[in-house]
């Protein structure tokens, strides 16, 4: 997935925004790109570093961005899915999953996180990966701390 940076900061209201380079954008269609916590639709000037937005698309909130964020094309959108195995204990991410906030594991064992595949959007999804972590019963983890590979 192609990433730059914004060349200026934002406001949530602001509906034209500057980016660093297009390169490896798509510059034929609408595409839907994603700065810290806020989705938005690129809907005019494709192929240029001057792009017209729908701002919180996918119930995401429109909201200030500062200088240089991070801009990344994100084609998953919410398609991810969640599936729990009971018998094996095993959490299965399907897709691209973004969690916002945080989750509470209500349990005392050992949480582990296993993944395989692509590279995962750095600031969204565990950072951590193939690791065991011992959490305390209401220990609140983060998407810093991984997902979680037993009941929630």
């Amino acid at each position: 997935m192609p990433t730059t940076t914004l060349a200026a900061a934002i406001t949530a209201s602001q509906t034209t925004i500057t980016v660093a380079s297009a390169s490896g954008f798509p510059d034929d269609a609408d595409v839907r790109v994603r700065i810290d916590d806020e989705d938005m639709t690129v809907t005019g000037g494709q192929g240029t570093t001057t792009w017209t937005v729908t701002r919180g698309v996918n119930s995401t909130t429109a909201a200030s961005h500062v200088i240089s964020r991070g801009v990344s094309q994100d084609d998953a959108g919410t398609s991810g899915e969640l599936s729990w195995n009971a018998t094996t204990k095993t959490l299965t991410v399907t897709g691209t999953i973004y969690i916002d906030g945080s989750a509470k594991i209500s349990n005392s064992a050992l949480n582990t996180v296993q993944r395989t595949g692509d590279a995962l959007p750095l600031g969204h999804l565990p950072t951590r990966t193939a690791r065991s972590a011992r959490r305390s019963p209401a220990a609140p983890a983060t998407s810093r701390v991984g997902i979680p590979t037993t009941t929630c």
